[in-house]
């Protein structure tokens, strides 16, 4: 059995702009980030904010059914003809799964583990459009 390594990967809700954007570098012992503002053809601008600007979100390693990497915080839509659920994808010392107003479902019911993806959409994310989505914020 061969164990391969999980990909670190963070976003960064930055709470002055109230947009989410990639996080380039963490240094938790000066409290900074960096975050990847904006890609132009010149290149990308990079901001350094203080951690208690942001808010951090980690990748779950997974992909959801159109390729884009699934988030904590992202809102997730899910339907296989027999059970059908919205909800945001947040982590437990248990492992990845998704809160619904119905229930909680982890990610092991609903994705494969040989190819890091899943059987759901991400339609959002909890901290730019989680209204426009039909969730309610159940979540503070």
């Amino acid at each position: 059995m061969e164990l391969r390594a999980r990909e670190i990967e963070f976003r960064a809700y930055y709470k002055t702009r109230k947009e989410v954007y990639p996080v380039s570098f963490i240094s938790f012992d000066k409290k900074i980030v960096t975050l990847s503002i904006e890609k132009t053809i010149n290149g990308e601008w990079y901001r350094n904010e203080s951690l208690d600007r942001v808010q951090l979100v980690q990748y779950t390693g997974l992909k959801d059914n159109n390729g884009v990497e699934i988030y904590e915080g992202d809102i997730v839509d899910h339907s296989d003809g027999e059970y059908s659920f919205r909800g945001i994808v947040v982590y437990s010392p248990f492992g990845w799964y998704v809160e619904s107003t119905e229930d909680n479902i982890a990610f092991e019911h609903f994705s494969g583990e040989i190819n890091k993806t899943s059987d759901c959409s991400v339609v959002g994310n909890m901290f730019e459009n989680w209204e426009e989505n039909g969730v309610i914020k159940w979540m503070s």
